[in-house]
C-alpha cells in the first residue's frame, strides 16, 4: 500500500524519479507503475488496487500526459474511488477540455516555469496533507551506508552466469521489465542487458524475447550491439547468442550468425544451442540438416530452454520442416504456456479461436490474448483484433470496427503487426473506405518498424500498380528487403518475377532458387512456392483430369526440364502442409491406378482432407472412386451422396456431368427404363448447356436412346442429340464422335437419312485406325450395293 499514486506519462520519467526522491525525504511511499508492476501481473488489476488503497493521487500534468488515455482512465477511476487528487502542472500547453473539467475541483500546483524549487514545494505540501515530517538525517546516512556496502560487488566470470549479486542488477531488471510492459523495447534491452549477461533471474529469457523476433530486434539501435559483440568475443556465451540473433534477424550475415551460435552452444548455453538448431533448420551459414536441427532442438529443451519448447510446439503443430503432429503439438504448447512465455499464450489463443486441434472456446482465446498482452507481448493486440474482426477459419468479416479498435491500441506502441494490419484494412476496405494511399502510408510505417510482410505488400503494390505507378525495380527492391527478413512471400514474388521475365536482375531459372528458399520458410509464400515448383516440372499429362482443368496453368519452360517425379515431391510437401489445392491435386493423381506413383488409400485420405478444407471438387473424385471401386469397395449410393454434395456445394457442370453419367450407367438396354435416362439427362443437359465439351457425348448418346419408336429424324430428343453431336465434333472431334456422325446419318437420327454422308464420316474414323467404322462401311456395302451406290 502506497501513500501516493503517481499518474504520469513515461516520457516524463526523469521528473517523476526526482519527485519520488523528494517525497522519500518525508517517508512518503509512492506507487509508480514501471517499478511496481511485475511482468506477468494483470496490469489493470494492479493499477486499480493501487488507486483504491492510496491516500493521494498525484497527477503529473504535462503536455505528454495531457493526451494520454492511460492517465485519463486513472483520473476517472480515482474520482470514482473518491480520492484526493493533486495536479502538478508542468509547462505551458492547452489543457484537454475533458481532463480539465474533471480536475477543476481539485488542488493544483502550477510549476511554471518548472524548476527544482517547484518539486521541493510539492514535497512540502503533500507531506503536510499526509501529516509527514522530514526523516532524521541519521536514517539517510544509515541507508547510504547500506547502499554503499551493497555496491561492493565480487567480480563475475562472464562465461559462467550464476549467483549474480541481486542488488547490483535488481533496479535495472525492474526498469527493464517495466519497459517491456510499455513495449519500449530499446529501453527494455538497455536495462536488461547487464542482468542477462550475468544470468540474473529470468533476464536472459526476457532479452531473448526481443532479439529472437525480427520485428522486435529491428527497433534496437545498432550501437547497443557494439558492447554485446565485445562481450561475445571475450567469451560470454549469452552475448554470443545475442550476436547470432543480430546477424540472423537484423543485419543478415549467415556465416557470422552460425559462428556465434556455434560458439555459444559449445559452452553448453541453452540459448546458443537453440540458436544453432535454427541455423540447421533453414540453412543459415551451414548446410540445411533436419536431423541435426531436431537433435539440437531437443538438446536445448533438455538444457532447460523454454523458448525451445515453444519452437518445438510450433514445429510440431505447423510442420515447418517435418510432418505435422497436432496432438503432440498441443501438449508441447501447453508446456510452453506453463513456462510463462508470452508468445505461447498468443499461439494458444489462436488455437482456441480457430478450434484448431482443440475445442473452440472464444472466452479462453480472449483470456490467452489478454495474458500475452499483460506479459508485454503487444503482438497479441493484432491477434485480438482478428478474433473480433473475422469468423475463425472462414475469415468472413464479423465486426471490423471492434477489430480496428484493438489494432489502434497496438499501434500506439508502434507494434509492427498492428501497423501492418491497419494498412491491410485500408488496402482491402475492411471497416474503412478502401484507400491505397493510406494503406501505403501505414505499410511504410510497419516496414520501417521491421515488418517483412509489409515489405511484401509494398512490393506487390509497385509490381501490379495498385495506387502507384507500376515499377518493377522498386517492387524488386522491396521484395529483396523483405527477403532479407526471411519473409517467405517475398522470396515467392522474387521467384515469380524471375519466372515471368520481369526481374531487373535475376535470370528465369533463378525462380527455382527463390521458390525453394520460400518453401523452406514458414509463411504464406511457402505453399505457393511449392505449387510453383510443381507447375514448372510437371508434364501436361500429369493433370489430365476434368476436375483439375480449371486450376491447371500448364507452361513449357526452355530452362527447366520436365520431371514428374520431382514435381510430385513438391506437390506432396504442399499437400502435407495441408494446402487445399495441393491436397486436391495430390489426391486425384494418387488415385490414378495407371500412374507409377499411384496410392489409392493415401489418395483417398488427401481427397477427404481437401473436401474438409473446402475444395468441393474433391467430392466429385470421391464419388468416382466409390462408383468404380478404386481404393474402396463399389458403393453406388455412397458415390451418389458425394456427387450430390458436389452439386449442392456449387462444384458446377463437372459434378452434373459425373452424376449424370453414373445414373446413365444404370440403364439396362433389355429393360429400357427411360425414366433412368430422363433423370440422367437433367444433369447431362445442364452440363452440356454450360458449354462443358466433355458433356456433349454422354448427353447426345443418352438422348438418342429415348423414344426410339418415334420418327428418329423429327423427334425433338433426336434433333437435340444431333445438335450436340455436331458441337462435340467441333470441339472434341474424338473417333467416337466421327463414328456417331456416321451412325446418325446412316439411321437418320435427328437429321435426314444420308448414306453418302454416313460413308464420309466412317471413312474419317477409319483413317484414325478405328476398327468399328470399317465394319459399318462393309455393312452399308452389303445393304446398299443393289441400290446403285458404287465405290463403297
Amino acid at each position: 500500500m502506497s501513500d501516493v499514486f503517481i499518474s504520469y506519462s513515461r516520457k516524463d520519467s526523469e521528473i517523476v524519479d526526482r519527485i519520488e526522491q523528494e517525497l522519500d525525504k518525508y517517508g512518503i511511499t509512492s506507487f509508480i507503475d514501471r517499478s511496481a508492476i511485475d511482468l506477468g501481473d494483470d496490469f489493470a488489476e494492479v493499477i486499480a488496487k493501487a488507486l483504491f488503497e492510496c491516500q493521494i493521487v498525484l497527477f503529473v500534468w504535462s503536455e505528454n500526459s495531457n493526451q494520454s488515455e492511460n492517465t485519463a482512465n486513472e483520473i476517472a477511476l480515482a474520482i470514482d474511488f473518491e480520492k484526493t487528487i493533486v495536479s502538478f502542472k508542468i509547462g505551458t500547453f492547452k489543457s484537454d477540455y475533458k481532463l480539465a473539467y474533471r480536475l477543476v475541483r481539485f488542488n493544483r500546483i502550477d510549476a511554471v516555469p518548472f524548476n527544482e524549487d517547484k518539486i521541493v514545494e510539492l514535497g512540502k505540501k503533500l507531506s503536510q496533507q499526509l501529516g509527514k515530517k522530514l526523516k532524521d538525517k541519521s536514517e539517510d546516512k544509515k541507508a547510504d551506508n547500506v547502499q554503499e556496502r551493497d555496491n561492493v560487488k565480487p567480480s563475475i566470470d562472464k562465461s559462467v552466469h550464476k549467483n549474480a549479486d541481486e542488488s547490483k542488477y535488481e533496479s535495472s531488471y525492474k526498469f527493464g521489465k517495466s519497459a517491456l510492459l510499455e513495449f519500449d523495447l530499446p529501453s527494455a534491452f538497455s536495462d536488461l542487458l547487464e542482468p542477462a549477461l550475468n544470468d540474473y533471474k529470468d533476464s536472459r529469457e526476457l532479452i531473448a524475447g526481443i532479439v529472437d523476433y525480427r520485428s522486435r530486434i529491428w527497433s534496437i539501435p545498432d550501437a547497443e550491439f557494439d558492447y554485446v559483440k565485445e562481450q561475445a568475443d571475450n567469451g560470454n556465451s549469452y552475448a554470443a547468442f545475442i550476436m547470432s540473433c543480430y546477424y540472423k534477424n537484423k543485419h543478415v550475415d549467415n556465416e557470422k550468425s552460425y559462428k556465434y551460435a556455434k560458439e555459444s552452444s559449445e559452452k553448453n548455453d541453452s540459448f546458443g544451442i537453440y540458436s544453432l538448431c535454427k541455423c540447421y533448420a533453414i540453412g543459415i551459414g551451414v548446410e540445411k540438416d533436419l536431423p541435426t536441427y531436431l537433435s539440437l532442438l531437443k538438446r536445448s529443451i533438455k538444457a532447460g530452454n523454454n523458448r525451445a519448447i515453444l519452437y518445438f510446439a510450433k514445429e510440431t503443430l505447423f510442420g515447418w520442416s517435418t510432418r505435422p503432429n497436432p496432438l503432440k503439438g498441443i501438449e508441447l504448447l501447453k508446456k510452453a504456456v506453463e513456462t510463462n512465455i508470452p508468445e505461447a499464450y498468443s499461439v494458444m489463443g489462436q488455437m482456441y479461436w480457430e478450434g484448431n486441434h482443440i475445442l473452440q472456446d472464444m472466452d479462453k482465446a480472449v483470456e490467452c490474448y489478454n495474458k500475452a498482452i499483460s506479459l508485454g507481448y503487444m503482438e497479441a493486440y493484432d491477434d485480438m483484433s482478428k478474433l473480433y474482426m473475422y469468423e475463425p477459419n472462414t475469415f468472413k468479416t464479423k465486426d471490423p470496427q471492434k477489430g480496428i479498435e484493438w489494432l489502434m491500441k497496438g499501434a500506439e506502441y508502434g507494434e509492427p503487426s498492428c501497423l501492418s494490419a491497419i494498412a491491410l484494412c485500408y488496402y482491402f476496405g475492411t471497416g474503412v473506405a478502401q484507400n491505397y494511399s493510406n494503406a501505403l502510408k501505414w505499410f511504410l510505417k510497419a516496414a520501417g518498424a521491421g515488418d517483412g510482410f509489409s515489405c511484401y505488400i509494398i512490393g506487390v503494390m509497385y509490381y501490379y500498380g495498385e495506387g502507384v505507378d507500376e515499377d518493377d525495380k522498386l517492387a524488386w527492391d522491396w521484395f529483396k528487403r523483405g527477403a532479407a527478413m526471411f519473409q517467405s512471400n517475398c522470396f515467392y514474388m522474387l521467384g515469380v518475377m524471375c519466372r515471368d521475365s520481369n526481374s531487373p536482375e535475376g535470370k528465369n531459372e533463378d525462380c527455382i532458387k527463390y521458390f525453394e528458399e520460400s518453401a523452406d520458410l514458414a509463411g504464406g509464400g511457402r505453399n505457393d512456392s511449392l505449387l510453383g515448383l510443381y507447375e514448372i516440372f510437371r508434364t501436361k499429362e500429369l493433370e489430365d483430369y476434368i476436375i483439375l482443368k480449371d486450376s491447371s496453368n500448364f507452361q513449357e519452360y526452355s530452362w527447366a526440364q520436365k520431371d514428374d517425379k520431382r514435381a510430385m515431391k513438391y506437390l506432396k510437401r504442399a499437400a502435407e502442409n495441408e494446402d487445399a489445392v495441393a491436397m486436391l491435386k495430390y489426391g486425384v493423381i494418387l488415385t490414378d491406378i495407371e500412374l507409377p506413383f499411384s496410392n489409392e488409400i493415401a489418395g483417398l485420405k488427401y481427397l477427404e482432407k481437401a473436401l474438409d478444407a473446402g475444395k468441393i471438387e474433391a467430392a466429385i473424385r470421391l464419388g468416382y472412386l466409390y462408383a468404380n471401386g478404386i481404393g474402396v469397395p463399389i458403393k453406388i449410393e455412397k458415390a451418389k451422396e458425394y456427387y450430390k454434395q458436389a452439386i449442392d456445394g456449387g462444384a458446377g457442370p463437372v459434378a452434373d456431368l459425373e452424376y449424370g453419367k453414373l445414373i446413365k450407367s444404370q440403364y439396362d438396354d433389355d429393360k429400357a427404363d427411360e425414366k433412368i435416362l430422363e433423370e440422367a439427362n437433367v444433369y447431362l443437359k445442364r452440363a452440356a448447356e454450360a458449354e462443358l465439351k466433355e458433356a456433349y457425348e454422354p448427353y447426345y448418346s443418352s438422348l438418342m436412346l429415348i423414344n426410339m419408336g418415334d420418327d428418329l429424324s423429327t423427334s425433338p430428343n433426336h434433333i437435340e442429340a444431333f445438335r450436340y453431336l455436331n458441337k462435340a465434333v467441333e470441339s472434341v472431334n474424338s473417333v467416337q464422335n466421327l463414328i456417331d456422325m456416321g451412325v446418325f446419318h446412316q439411321m437418320g437420327v435427328g437429321t435426314k437419312k444420308d448414306i453418302p454422308e454416313a460413308i464420309k464420316w466412317y471413312k474419317k474414323a477409319s483413317l484414325r485406325n478405328d476398327k468399328v467404322s470399317p465394319y459399318n462401311l462393309g455393312e452399308i456395302y452389303f445393304e446398299e450395293k443393289d441400290k446403285g451406290i458404287g465405290n463403297l
